[in-house]
């Protein structure tokens, strides 16, 4: 009988620890060990697919140096490696009763003479599927404290404010932005979102795309005179600004030449003219040239030119006349910021104040809004929290908000040298090659092309009875799930390219009938779950036992091992894994958005083909029983970990379809 199930732990990597209970048994028992690819990694390796003879891989030549006391290159090391290797395999074996999985044998490949290690499947089946099913109450959570607060600013959102159009482009970033945040959160790490809207009438159409609107979301602020009172005044005070006296020098040395000119071409015309005349010729020369001085004199008079309709700015705007800008490539080398590949953009350099209408560069703004949220957000957080920043943005802004990141840095340091930024970058939306159009298609329009396939692809299947309501609300969800995994199962840094066609349903191409298909085999699980409990209901079936009481030695087809190998056990690390390694002082990040998408692709595809062969609910017949209940665990477990995966896609699945 197995043990009883002692509690869940969404926050094991079960693979990790395997190897760390290994590496740890190498230390104890003093075999010399070598990690693959000098250092990275660990000298076991997991297997993916024929896994009858094991699951585990330790490569002869990491075998052969493991085993051999003291190392390989020493004159003294001639000893009995057969010996050696099966005195091993009992020391792994018995060792491995308390590590996370038990290893139940051990022995030397006909292959390639590799060691193999095979896992007891009945402990592993009972503790993973115990593990599993004990977390469905706090799925997507971690059980460890908050590590911080990432503060997610997506400002790439362009709309028309007219008809409301909401990009392609715009509508993958929101995505991203959603997607990120519930990864976060997965991660242990609190989430406070900002995405620019700046339109109430696209409520409805975020509404329609399935665009989360979560309560974490960080209103957006409206910056004040004051604010930029105190964003000029940091401009002064800063020890980066600097004047372009060049420019000065040949404005002032243009207006001279027009003098000149203006002169001699009147004594030219009228040399007849007196002396008096001639004086006011000078005089009115002379007052031009002053006047030319006076707008081109240094000025660092920088009021705030916020309000257009407020004369004093107006004139205060005419006043200065210095082009003004801040020196942002000094400020990354004093401060010893990284740059090139693995940094800051190396054409960074300096960054002009005001724009030729006079106005204050949208960039600077764009530094205030960001200083009045990251002080809002201050607020509420204690001295011990840790806050970081994620611009959420597209290939062609990197550079515009790599220069509000150092601006930022520059103008508002006091409280910019307290947080951490990086920059996670996106690709365009395209339409597939040779699909060409007069007009690219906007979100919405997007949408209702793959709702109209949908309905087309169901017709097909169910005839006239797919109208109504229930069926209206089921296409409407799948068809965004359609969408996200469109746009979301692409690396981010990717360009997408969509199928944008208007194809009949019997063409529409794989690639976009990946969500569907999850959504689909999700459903299927829940109806056969139904099918089950209505069963028992009408005393067919006995109740599921406890999980206690489950054989899952009678699980004993290999499609049953791999959906728990490779998709149950492999989860929360790949959970981790989309985030990645957060280096303070990079400020470039690559979080793995496309990776939970691919998996919950994979995993559908084999269950699909094993729900498709194998019979579940069998006849109530005794014998056949218990094998039905350590399936149903099993699929219970199975569709957990699709529920945990479509939830951080913002996807509420289908019950049934």
């Amino acid at each position: 009988m197995a043990a009883p199930c002692m509690g869940p732990n969404i926050d094991t990597d079960g693979f990790k620890r395997f190897q760390c209970n290994f590496e740890t048994f190498l230390i104890e028992r003093n075999f010399h060990r070598r990690k693959q690819g000098g250092g990275k990694g660990y000298i076991l390796s997991k297997l993916t697919k024929s896994l009858k003879d094991g699951e585990f891989r330790i490569p002869p030549v990491l075998l052969k140096e493991a085993l051999t006391t003291p190392p390989p290159d020493s004159p003294n090391s001639e000893i009995n490696f057969s010996d050696r290797v099966q005195n091993f395999c009992e020391d792994v074996i018995k060792a491995s009763k308390s590590w996370i999985y038990r290893v139940q044998e051990c022995k030397i490949s006909k292959v390639d003479s590799s060691l193999l290690l095979k896992l007891n499947r009945s402990s592993t089946f009972h503790s993973v599927i115990c593990d599993v099913i004990g977390s469905k109450d706090r799925s997507n959570e971690s059980s460890q404290q908050s590590k911080g607060i990432w503060f997610i600013n997506n400002d790439s959102v362009r709309i028309n404010t007219e008809n409301c159009d909401l990009t392609l482009a715009d509508l993958r970033s929101l995505y991203l932005s959603d997607h990120i945040g519930c990864l976060l959160k997965a991660n242990g790490f609190e989430v406070v979102r900002r995405v620019n809207i700046g339109n109430e009438g696209m409520n409805l159409s975020l509404k329609t795309l399935d665009v989360d609107n979560p309560t974490d979301c960080h209103k957006d602020i409206s910056i004040t005179d004051t604010d930029l009172d105190i964003l000029v005044k940091g401009v002064q005070n800063s020890q980066y600004t600097v004047e372009d006296s060049s420019r000065t020098l040949q404005q002032k040395t243009c207006v001279e030449d027009s003098s000149r000119t203006l002169q001699q071409k009147s004594c030219v015309e009228d040399s007849s003219r007196t002396l008096e005349q001639k004086s006011c010729v000078e005089d009115s020369s002379k007052t031009l040239q002053q006047k030319a001085c006076h707008e081109n004199s240094p000025n660092l008079n920088l009021h705030n030119p916020h309000s257009e309709k407020d004369s004093s700015h107006d004139a205060t705007r005419t006043e200065s006349k210095v082009p003004l800008f801040l020196n942002l490539r000094n400020f990354i080398s004093d401060y010893g910021l990284p740059m090139g590949r693995h940094g800051y953009d190396k054409n960074i350099s300096k960054l002009q104040v005001w724009n030729e209408d006079g106005k204050l560069c949208k960039i600077l703004t764009k530094c205030a809004v960001l200083q009045k949220h990251v002080l809002s957000l201050q607020e509420k957080m204690d001295s011990k929290t840790r806050l970081h920043i994620l611009h959420v943005v597209s290939y062609e802004r990197r550079f515009t908000q790599q220069q509000v990141d150092i601006a930022w840095q520059m103008l508002y340091n006091d409280t910019a040298k307290h947080y951490h930024q990086v920059h996670c970058l996106y690709g365009s939306v395209i339409a597939r090659k040779g699909q060409s159009s007069t007009q690219p298609l906007t979100a919405i329009d997007f949408y209702h092309l793959r709702q109209s396939q949908m309905k087309q692809a169901w017709v097909m299947k169910y005839g006239s009875d797919v109208q109504g309501d229930g069926w209206d609300s089921t296409i409407a969800a799948m068809t965004t799930a359609i969408i996200k995994f469109e746009l979301l199962s692409i690396t981010a840094r990717n360009v997408v390219k969509l199928d944008t066609s208007d194809c009949d349903s019997s063409e529409v191409r794989s690639d976009h009938k990946g969500g569907s298909f999850v959504i689909y085999n999700f459903a299927r699980l829940s109806t056969l779950f139904a099918n089950y409990h209505n069963a028992v209901k009408q005393g067919v079936y006995p109740s599921l036992p406890d999980i206690s009481s489950v054989d899952f030695s009678l699980l004993r087809e290999e499609e049953e091992w791999e959906l728990l190998f490779n998709y149950l056990v492999p989860y929360p690390g790949l959970v981790k894994d989309c985030i990645g390694d957060v280096t303070p002082g990079n400020p470039h990040v690559t979080i793995a958005t496309h990776k939970i998408c691919q998996f919950l692709i994979n995993v559908s595809r084999d269950l699909s083909s094993y729900y498709g062969r194998v019979h579940v609910l069998t006849e109530p017949r005794s014998h056949l029983l218990p094998t039905m209940f350590a399936r149903l665990y099993l699929l219970t477990a199975v569709q957990q970990i699709m529920k945990n995966g479509l939830a951080l896609l913002n996807i509420t699945p289908l019950e049934q379809v």
